[in-house]
């Protein structure tokens, strides 16, 4: 290929480029003006560049390969917000307070007063062991009780002619009538069976005649004023617990019933 030839072939490879570039690349309109191609052979080639003399905008500001549409872009300044402030979690729920009693002495169940699934108050009967032996035990003490004090009143009377040995060991013997009463008493307090909490008791398991241990459990009782709910999140939620943060609870069991409550605790530790 000739000189001449290959020129020609590179301007107009040059030309091609220029063109493209002009067409297609933003600012190049503003890059060749300012390395001296004429204004009107960039407005020959890109007219709608030229036309409001600011190259690479479009003629309206716009987009060039848009037809020179301007785009309307609406700003806001950046601002802080809530994405979401809702944590769910599963947790199992339980009667504030529960409790299994027990008896404090072992014996046979005399009667049982209480039903399955019945509401007790604190202090109510649950259950009477036999406490014939602990009956006669307190009559005994009574009587030995009424004794002591007859003869203390009796040397009271003849405190002059008695000797302070004598009036000292007879109130000493009057003393040891009232704790042995005492003994007697607490000993017949303890065939009774009583509900510590008031609640619903659970399942009865024993009847009347039974032989109980101090580890038969006679009766079950739940405190379900209030629900204590244990559940547990992820880690990265932990720090965001704190005690006090409202909480919405509801049951699978009861649909559509929503109970609110508040944070109690917090563990310390972190699975």
């Amino acid at each position: 290929m000739r000189v001449w030839k290959q020129l020609a072939f590179g301007i107009g490879l040059i030309a091609i480029g220029t063109v493209a570039a002009l067409r297609f690349v933003p600012g190049a309109d503003a890059m060749l003006l300012n390395a001296g191609m004429p204004e009107r052979l960039v407005a020959a080639v890109a007219p709608e560049k030229a036309a409001t003399g600011k190259p690479g905008t479009g003629g309206q500001g716009g987009n060039p390969q848009r037809g020179g549409q301007a785009t309307l872009v609406t700003t806001k300044s950046v601002e802080t917000g809530v994405v979401n402030d809702k944590l769910e979690a599963i947790g199992d729920g339980e009667a504030i307070t529960s409790v299994v009693v027990m008896p404090m002495v072992a014996g046979t169940l005399a009667k049982v007063e209480v039903q399955s699934g019945a509401k007790v108050e604190a202090g109510q009967v649950l259950a009477r062991l036999d406490d014939a032996s602990e009956q006669i035990a307190v009559n005994v003490a009574k009587l030995a009780l009424s004794s002591a004090q007859e003869k203390v009143d009796r040397y009271k009377g003849l405190k002059a002619t008695l000797t302070r040995v004598e009036i000292d060991e007879a109130q000493r013997a009057l003393d040891e009538a009232k704790l042995t009463l005492e003994t007697a008493e607490l000993n017949l307090s303890r065939k009774i069976i009583t509900a510590p909490i008031g609640g619903i008791t659970g399942i009865v398991t024993v009847n009347p005649g039974d032989n109980v241990t101090t580890q038969t459990e006679v009766a079950t009782i739940d405190d379900r004023s209030e629900v204590l709910v244990d559940f547990w999140v992820p880690e990265r939620f932990a720090s965001a617990i704190t005690v006090g943060a409202p909480v919405d609870a509801a049951a699978i069991s009861r649909p559509g019933e929503v109970h609110s409550g508040v944070v109690e605790a917090v563990d310390n530790r972190i699975d």
